[in-house]
């Protein structure tokens, strides 16, 4: 009897383990995608040293900078909390797809 109940747990068994590992590599990509996005934001507040230039050029420079650093942080924002969910939602799938094959592995090992 126990010969014909494992079969059925070993293939669930690898079954739970091959969506664990797909939530898995889901979750990499989205926290990739997600760090992306906030090396993306921290490039955007760096600003390269102006020494010995003319002042007023440079002045102008910087305001045309922060104008235009202010509209990329703002996308960049509403882009980084679209992946910060997508990146929980992975978070969350993978914890369940993890804990559901350890409860398959300790079923099919119980038999």
């Amino acid at each position: 009897m126990a010969v014909r109940t494992s079969a059925p747990l070993e293939r669930l068994s690898r079954l739970g383990d091959l969506i664990r590992d797909v939530r898995l590599a889901n979750l990499h990509q989205a926290a990739a995608a997600r760090q992306d996005c906030l090396t993306q934001l921290q490039a955007v507040s760096q600003v390269a040293s102006s020494t010995g230039l003319n002042p007023v050029a440079t002045q102008q420079a910087a305001l045309l900078y922060d104008r235009w650093a202010d509209t990329r942080r703002a996308a960049l924002n509403l882009v980084l909390a679209q992946r910060t969910a997508e990146w929980m939602v992975a978070k969350e799938d993978a914890r369940l797809a993890l804990i559901r094959a350890d409860v398959l592995r300790a079923l099919k090992d119980k038999r």
